[in-house]
């Protein structure tokens, strides 16, 4: 139930229809969900195309909001607009995701540098009271 119906061998669906023979409500359901992760992994269609599909995914979501599946009805009522826009353009956001991870990249690098310098201030702060009161300058390392 939980694969696609295109992974599927020959002897597992007949299995699942079988199964799903006997509960009729289930079967609507799967069917359902199959049709919908049809539609959530088309890409780039062309406008013409898209229109047909966007008039089916609407029947579908007015046929999810009739079943137990309500709340699923709703979300995808709310995210109709950017999945819509996911079949007309097929861009991805791999150049924005590279960019987040140097960004934390460069800030555990400058927080690491930070805590390295707060403690080697710590350890070195008695050894400059020291020079200051006996040679009265700084040495270099505390500079």
């Amino acid at each position: 139930m939980r694969r696609h119906h295109w992974k599927l061998s020959a002897g597992r669906k007949e299995n699942l229809y079988q199964y799903l023979g006997q509960e009729p409500v289930l079967r609507a359901l799967y069917f359902a969900k199959q049709q919908l992760n049809g539609f959530l992994a088309m890409k780039s269609l062309k406008a013409k195309r898209a229109k047909p599909m966007l008039l089916k995914f609407l029947a579908l979501i007015r046929q999810f909001e009739q079943s137990p599946a309500r709340a699923l009805a709703e979300t995808l009522k709310s995210w109709l607009e950017p999945i819509v826009r996911m079949w007309r353009f097929t861009k991805s956001n791999g150049i924005t995701e590279g960019f987040h991870t140097k960004m934390e990249m460069l800030s555990r690098r400058v927080s690491i540098c930070t805590r390295a310098r707060r403690f080697a201030s710590k350890r070195s702060t008695p050894r400059c009271w020291q020079s200051l009161n006996s040679a009265r300058s700084l040495p270099a390392r505390c500079v």
